[in-house]
Parts: C-alpha cells; sequence; structure tokens
C-alpha cells in the first residue's frame, strides 16, 4: 500500500459496505484491505417471517438463509483478524 495514503481508523469509517473497503485498523494500525465475511442477520430473518406470512411454508422460509444479499457483512481486518465493521441490511 502507498505510505502516502491515510486511511480512515476502524471504527471511524462509519459507511462500511457490502464490499471489502481500505482503512486502518483501530487494534493492529496497520492500513489494510478488510475481509469480509456474510452472516445471518436481520435481513434474513424477516424475510423468512414476510415468505412464512404468504403461506410459503414447505422449505421456502429457508431461502433467505442462503441468500447473500440479505445476509450483514462483517469486516475483519486481514493482519490480525479482529473485526472492524458491519454492514447490516436494515
Amino acid at each position: 500500500m502507498d505510505k502516502n495514503t491515510t486511511y480512515p481508523l476502524g471504527n471511524e469509517f462509519a459507511d462500511y459496505q457490502r464490499k471489502s473497503v481500505k482503512i486502518r485498523c483501530q487494534f493492529c494500525h496497520c492500513n489494510v484491505q478488510t475481509e469480509i465475511r456474510q452472516e445471518v442477520g436481520y435481513g434474513s430473518y424477516l424475510a423468512c417471517i414476510g415468505i412464512c406470512a404468504v403461506g410459503c411454508l414447505f422449505g421456502c422460509c429457508l431461502v433467505p438463509f442462503y441468500c447473500d444479499d440479505l445476509k450483514d457483512v462483517v469486516h475483519y481486518c486481514s493482519n490480525c483478524e479482529e473485526v472492524v465493521g458491519k454492514a447490516t441490511l436494515f
């Protein structure tokens, strides 16, 4: 990474997105590109409840738990593996 480039300090960068971002980790103080992982969140549960509400009970309600667009995205430091931020659907 370019030494003259400044990156936002982990938790000061409030706009975590659904894709990897460049930050300065608040734990190890390294300039890193975050690693992202999808985790089940409120979006998945709300979609599941919505599908059940319209009468699709035979396994269709489980589809949101396999759809990455409905999951929360958790950002990890690629150096120290600490959680540095989270992008939620709601």
